[in-house]
């Protein structure tokens, strides 16, 4: 049974691009994932995101609100309208998590909504359950009801 410092290297490693306009946060994501056994790649604008998706193979995108360039929601839109982009997992991340932005996120298709500041653990977690189900029927986590 692999040890918490080392990853299960037995499963499936997740593909992530995380798109965060922080050098700092989006380093400290890379890390952490990186030694919890994912492959993490790191934009930190919107206007190249659908270009890295088409290009490369992803399975989630961790996808921040605020962004320069195409802001996050908008990315998502975009995301979820694609055809080809269609299997790919959204995990929103973001300090703005006002209730009209969480909506909007839920609105767009995100399968996770996260608000900054979060711990480590749980966005492990949630990619982990995500690894488990199938990407065509993404779980939508606990989604607010109305």
């Amino acid at each position: 049974m692999p040890g918490r410092d080392r990853p299960d290297t037995s499963r499936k490693m997740s593909r992530l691009l995380i798109v965060e306009d922080d050098p700092t946060i989006s380093f400290m994501l890379s890390e952490i994932l990186r030694s919890e056994g994912f492959e993490p790649n790191a934009v930190l604008e919107g206007t190249h995101v659908l270009e890295e998706l088409r290009s490369k193979s992803y399975d989630v995108v961790l996808l921040d609100v605020m962004l320069p360039g195409l802001d996050g929601i908008t990315l998502l839109r975009a995301i979820r309208e694609d055809p080809s982009l269609g299997g790919i997992r959204v995990i929103m991340l973001t300090a703005k998590s006002d209730d009209e932005t969480t909506w909007a996120g839920w609105k767009a298709g995100c399968d996770y909504f996260l608000p900054k500041p979060f711990e480590p653990d749980e966005l492990v977690a949630i990619l982990r359950r995500l690894e488990s189900s199938t990407p065509s029927a993404p779980s939508r986590g606990d989604l607010p009801v109305a």
